[in-house]
């Protein structure tokens, strides 16, 4: 509820939080709504760990990728009613409907957590929490009300609707707020500047180090969280090049850039790429893909 759906406060669907009469935040949930949720989700187990070749070793990992089944310990089940967001969950009892074998009561278990979850889905705060989250991601850090409006009025209109998520979206990269975003220090207008600033280009460049530079070139070792393989990129083909420093960065060039690159940019990367030792071919494809990546060029599109 904290992360994913409602969040901590309950909101106007503009975003703004409401408050009382003494000023204060109202909170979206109670301890109770905590626990009755958790009582909902009793019985419920993740899925049998998955098998995954890592380094040659089929290794076992911890299953986040299929539904959660019920596990076949009825005992473990809270068959008992609950209320939650002022809604009555009755008993799992010996009538109406009847609740006694091991499949009625796995029935029973699978209505009650779809219902809490339609209960989360179609909360009021759903629309506004949500939107405000990815309007975070994808265009500024602080929406105008007006704009986190119009993005919950899109979400709760299409509240049915399969394309759901896609319709929020496109509310928030098409409405005009976004375009409005001014470059410091000038009379112009750059969003893309909203999205790319001091803090995510050293971000940017941190995590292209990693990739490439990093260990060796193995990228994101198979640990925690990583799992279960970690992350690497594939270079073999560029690798493959790399014994003509200037075949290699026109390649990446074309690939990386659509051919876009400016003459001092290649220049300057050919020499960076030329002095290292052409019996390093791997070190001379990720400093390539490394300085293409985090080059201003590369970041903003032109």
């Amino acid at each position: 509820m904290q992360l994913f759906s409602i969040g901590v406060d309950t909101l106007n669907q503009d975003g703004t939080p409401v408050l009382d009469g003494q000023g204060n935040r109202v909170p979206s949930y109670d301890q109770a709504t905590i626990t009755n949720l958790a009582r909902i989700f009793t019985g419920w187990d993740l899925g049998p760990n998955k098998i995954t070749n890592i380094n040659g070793v089929d290794t076992p990992v911890t299953n986040y990728l299929d539904p959660m089944p019920l596990n076949g310990n009825v005992n473990r089940y809270d068959l008992n009613p609950k209320t939650l967001f002022g809604v009555n969950f009755g008993a799992c009892t010996v009538v109406s409907p009847p609740c006694t074998t091991v499949a009625q009561k796995q029935a029973y278990k699978a209505a009650e957590l779809n219902a809490a979850i339609d209960l989360l889905a179609y909360h009021s705060n759903t629309g506004p929490y949500v939107c405000t989250q990815v309007i975070h991601q994808l265009v500024t850090s602080n929406p105008s009300p007006a704009y986190v409006g119009r993005c919950s009025a899109a979400f709760s209109s299409n509240s049915h609707n399969p394309t759901q998520m896609q319709e929020m979206i496109k509310a928030i990269l098409l409405d005009p707020d976004p375009a409005d975003y001014g470059l410091p220090g000038t009379t112009l207008f750059g969003p893309e500047f909203g999205l790319l600033d001091t803090s995510t280009t050293y971000k940017r460049a941190n995590f292209v180090n990693t990739l490439f530079l990093a260990n060796s070139g193995n990228g994101i070792p198979a640990s925690l969280p990583n799992r279960p393989s970690g992350t690497q990129v594939n270079y073999s083909t560029y690798q493959a090049m790399a014994g003509n420093a200037q075949q290699l960065v026109d390649a990446l060039n074309t690939r990386m850039m659509h051919g876009t690159m400016s003459q001092a940019m290649n220049a300057n990367i050919f020499a960076t790429v030329n002095a290292i030792t052409s019996a390093d071919p791997a070190g001379r494809t990720r400093t390539a893909i490394y300085l293409i990546a985090t080059s201003s060029q590369y970041q903003v599109e032109r």
